[in-house]
């Protein structure tokens, strides 16, 4: 039975500098340092339709597990993604990024669905821990804007 993840995290920087961080590939990389090594992701941006076939390794040194992350939506216009994405015993990680002006600046929310099987529930408390841990490193690179 598929789980659910919410997040939210607020930021004090505009939407439009929050979008740049959340959808460059380069910064999800250092946002995961330490955490997730990739492998093969894009050099160009993110764009509708797109399918990204990938690797990433825990730590950057447990073996690669392949994974595939396909674009269904990109909207910069209202500041959202959706993905459908899957690999290894993960049938499911459906995405939606989305991104609002506060009172304070910008917060980014994040709503995840996720199916592994019998192992979901390790996967959600997996996934919460990988997308909370994004949050400090993006509070720095928003400092660099």
């Amino acid at each position: 039975m598929p789980a659910i993840i919410e997040l939210r995290h607020d930021y004090e920087t505009t939407p439009d500098k929050l979008w740049k961080v959340a959808t460059d590939w380069e910064c999800l990389e250092q946002a995961m340092k330490g955490l997730i090594k990739f492998y093969g992701l894009p050099k160009t941006e993110i764009y509708q339709g797109q399918e990204i076939a990938a690797e990433f390794s825990l730590f950057g040194i447990l073996p690669k597990s392949p994974w595939t992350m396909k674009v269904l939506e990109y909207n910069p216009d209202e500041r959202r993604i959706r993905s459908h994405e899957y690999g290894g015993p993960v049938e499911q990680w459906n995405h939606t990024l989305t991104i609002e002006k506060t009172e304070t600046g910008a917060c980014l929310k994040d709503h995840i669905i996720v199916d592994a099987g019998k192992l979901t529930p390790i996967y959600k408390q997996w996934g919460s821990f990988m997308y909370n841990y994004r949050h400090k490193p993006r509070l720095e690179m928003l400092k660099q804007f």
